[in-house]
């Protein structure tokens, strides 16, 4: 095949995709080709497709109706937040303030806010660490083969997942490349949990991976160390175990994790009604 002049060679597009790869891009934006060129002689164009790729995260349940792009506001710079947060009254409240807040760089880089989902009024809580690729792309708090294996586990325990737990993600946001979540990440998100614990009153709390149990309960940071044992965050009782992501990826772990399933059923049973 003929080479025009306006191609790049084979060597220079591999380096180009490493280069990509490095940033954190790791997946195809968007359902058909874009031309930017185009886009840049028609700016209106050009941010109905920027805004057309990146919806607006659901704040309830899964099965909810997105919200209207009125229903975000931007924040000034001056903006009190531990103020507003203290005077979120409802889940759906604090998932829009989130969503309004500009903090932190990953806001940026996501397509969706992932913080809570499943059953708003349980005070059975699940939380996680921070959103996946498939949990990106949906603006669910777990999908896809995770939100699979979670169910299943749950199910284990005599629990379903959409119906009798509070799910959530101490990350709303996922990282570029799925990275780990930094220290500074970490707290500049920690007031806004502390605060959904404050309305939920969870009665008992289990902690995947183990970013949750360390920063609200002051545990370990390897979830190795820090599962199979109780924690307490906020006077509220916490396990932590492995993320169902590490299960997938490490199928030799779910002997422990079924261990630390057992533990918190036990004092779900205990805590009562």
């Amino acid at each position: 095949m003929d080479q025009r002049q306006d191609d790049i060679s084979p060597v220079a597009a591999a380096e180009h995709l490493t280069w990509l790869i490095a940033m954190g891009a790791d997946e195809v934006i968007g359902e058909t080709p874009c031309n930017r060129f185009a886009l840049q002689q028609e700016p209106e164009k050009a941010v109905r497709a920027e805004t057309a790729l990146r919806p607006l995260p659901v704040f309830k349940p899964q099965d909810a109706p997105r919200p209207a792009p009125t229903a975000v506001r931007e924040m000034p710079d001056d903006t009190n937040w531990p103020a507003l947060i203290a005077q979120s009254q409802s889940l759906e409240d604090l998932a829009r303030l989130f969503h309004s807040y500009e903090g932190s760089a990953l806001r940026k880089a996501a397509m969706n806010l992932c913080f809570v989902g499943g059953n708003l009024q349980s005070r059975i809580m699940v939380i996680g660490d921070r959103p996946r690729t498939a949990e990106d792309k949906e603006g669910l708090v777990f999908a896809g083969k995770t939100a699979v294996l979670l169910d299943n586990m749950l199910k284990a325990i005599g629990l379903a997942m959409q119906d009798d737990v509070l799910l959530a993600n101490f990350i709303p946001w996922r990282p570029p490349g799925n990275r780990p979540v930094t220290e500074v990440e970490a707290r500049q998100c920690l007031p806004f949990v502390g605060r959904l614990l404050e309305i939920v009153k969870p009665k008992v709390i289990l902690s995947l991976g183990g970013i949750a149990g360390q920063w609200l309960a002051g545990g370990d940071q390897s979830i190795a160390k820090q599962r199979g044992k109780w924690l307490e965050a906020s006077g509220y009782p916490l396990i932590a175990t492995f993320h169902p992501d590490d299960l997938i990826r490490t199928p030799a772990l779910k002997k422990l994790a079924w261990a630390d399933l057992k533990m918190f059923r036990r004092k779900l049973d205990e805590a009562g009604d």
